[in-house]
């Protein structure tokens, strides 16, 4: 097996160098840098992550955690679009990722996929993290971050629902729409977004273009009288 004294001696370089040439995650401009990634390939060198991983302290994955209902998000496109845009980012940093899928009350299988994985930080998607959980993280130092939730305690990003579906709208204004459909969940900011946007722009308010949704619709496909209705209230609208 390749190892790093052996790149160094064939670059005539200290060990020190190739090291840091290896783990550099841009691109390289030297020539001599250049010329360590070359013996390194021509060698086939494979870096042992587990001497890494004891040597920095740092293994280079973070653990993603499916929460909530999560064979409902595995199918939903912003989802697959998310872990998409995530791996890429990350891959391009050299950082793996680590999925799993697990119901929010399982907490003692929480714990063991946390703590005994081999991550640097967990990201939770959608999902609820408990009060012992959050005491557990901040004893640990364990870096958390919620995704699509809101907490008092840890790290969170949210969308702007409100922000989006008005910026949404302002667009479709611009392409000279002035009869504009809303479909969604009746008590969401989207609707209050809708609402505000129709009585800023002076637009004439109109009952029959609200397709208002109790609750989300299920695997996010509406019931077959759901589709024909909105298909109608479309027409309705012009």
């Amino acid at each position: 097996m390749t190892t790093l004294a052996d790149i160094a001696r064939e670059a005539q370089c200290s060990v020190g160098l190739v090291s840091y040439v290896l783990k550099k995650t841009t691109p390289v401009k030297s020539e001599k840098h250049k010329r360590i990634l070359e013996i390194a390939q021509e060698l086939d060198y494979v870096p042992n992550k587990m001497a890494s991983a004891m040597i920095t302290q740092r293994t280079n994955n973070v653990t993603l955690l499916l929460g909530g209902n999560y064979y409902l998000n595995l199918r939903q496109t912003f989802f697959i679009e998310y872990l998409n845009a995530l791996t890429c980012l990350f891959t391009e940093r050299g950082i793996g990722v680590i999925l799993y899928a697990v119901a929010d009350n399982r907490e003692e299988e929480i714990k063991k996929i946390i703590f005994n994985s081999s991550s640097d930080g967990v990201i939770w998607y959608m999902g609820h993290v408990s009060d012992n959980m959050k005491q557990l993280l901040a004893k640990h130092q364990y870096p958390s971050l919620v995704v699509l939730g809101q907490d008092e305690v840890v790290d969170y990003i949210n969308t702007d629902d409100y922000g989006s579906e008005y910026k949404a709208l302002q667009y479709l204004y611009s392409q000279n729409h002035r009869r504009i459909l809303f479909g969604g969940e009746s008590n969401s900011p989207r609707f209050e977004a809708y609402r505000d946007f129709v009585r800023d722009y002076g637009l004439a308010y109109m009952q029959q273009l609200e397709m208002k949704l109790s609750k989300p619709p299920v695997d996010g496909v509406l019931p077959a009288k759901k589709r024909i209705g909105f298909y109608c209230r479309c027409l309705c609208a012009g």
